[in-house]
Order: structure tokens, then C-alpha cells, then sequence
């Protein structure tokens, strides 16, 4: 005898006590099979939860790096593409804006750091290079900014000696 027959002689309660029994746990067996299916393997080990997490994880850092490095170097593309000003160039109008508005000899005036620096603005498109120096005069540091883009330059006086 098939199930659709002992399954027709239990709803006909035909059926004796062994046949019903036998229906009865089928019917609960497919019951939980088809429950796990439609709510997924609850029963995951726990290493591969974490494992799951970190991948996503990785995933996601990954995807934020590649855009703000993307955003990075188009920015500093925009920043190229605005500079007046080069190194060398700025080098010499930072020695000169010293010079002119200070009354420091050019003689003895030594770079001794450098940064440049990428300045944001809204919108990118205008975005630029900020250069930083520290010269020495003598015993007197100054502290000088330069825009790479219009040249305007400021200092401070540091007062180290």
C-alpha cells in the first residue's frame, strides 16, 4: 500500500492504529523539513557566523577604500591642474616674500622642512596645494604658507632662537 492510500484511509478513519501512527509521523517529519527549508539552517556553528561577519566585513572596508582613494587622487588631479605655483617656484617666493616683507637676508635663509599639503574646497574642481615651510634665519625659525594656486603667502615668527 502507498502513502496517498493510507493517507486517504486516515482522513476516511479507516485506518488502523499502526497505519495512523505511521501518517502522523511522516506528516511531522515533512512538516520540519519544509519549516528548516523556508527559515534557513538555524543549526550554524558559530565560527561560521563570525567567519560570515568578517568576510562581509572585508567587503565592505575594501569597497571604502577604493572610494576615497578614487575621490583621493581625483582630487589631487584637480589640485595638479590648479598649481601656479611648483616646488621650485615656491621654494624661491617664499625666500623672496621673506626677504621683501622682513628684511631677512636670502643668503642666510635655509629650508629646514617641507610639507605639502591637499586644501579641499566645494566644489573639488578647485581644490589645491598648501605648502608649508620652516625656515632658519640665523637663530630665528619662521613658520611660511604658501597657496600654490594665487601665490599668497603668510608667515610667523616662531620666536625659537
Amino acid at each position: 500500500m502507498d502513502f496517498e492510500q493510507l493517507v486517504s484511509k486516515y482522513h476516511n478513519n479507516s485506518a488502523n492504529e499502526q497505519e495512523r501512527q505511521y501518517v502522523e509521523e511522516t506528516v511531522l517529519n515533512a512538516r520540519k523539513i519544509a519549516k528548516t527549508r523556508l527559515e534557513g539552517d538555524k543549526y550554524v556553528s558559530f565560527a561560521a557566523k563570525v567567519k560570515k561577519f568578517f568576510l562581509k566585513l572585508l567587503i565592505i572596508v575594501i569597497i571604502l577604500i577604493s572610494l576615497f582613494g578614487y575621490g583621493y587622487f581625483k582630487v589631487s588631479n584637480y589640485a595638479k591642474e590648479n598649481m601656479a605655483y611648483g616646488r621650485t617656484n615656491a621654494d624661491e617666493a617664499v625666500i623672496n616674500y621673506l626677504s621683501q616683507n622682513l628684511g631677512v637676508s636670502s643668503s642666510r635663509t635655509s629650508i629646514t622642512a617641507y610639507k605639502r599639503k591637499l586644501v579641499l574646497t566645494v566644489p573639488l574642481e578647485r581644490s589645491y596645494y598648501l605648502y608649508e615651510y620652516t625656515l632658519k634665519v640665523g637663530t630665528k625659525e619662521y613658520y611660511v604658507c604658501l597657496d600654490s594656486y594665487s601665490g599668497f603667502t603668510e608667515s610667523i615668527d616662531t620666536g625659537v632662537q
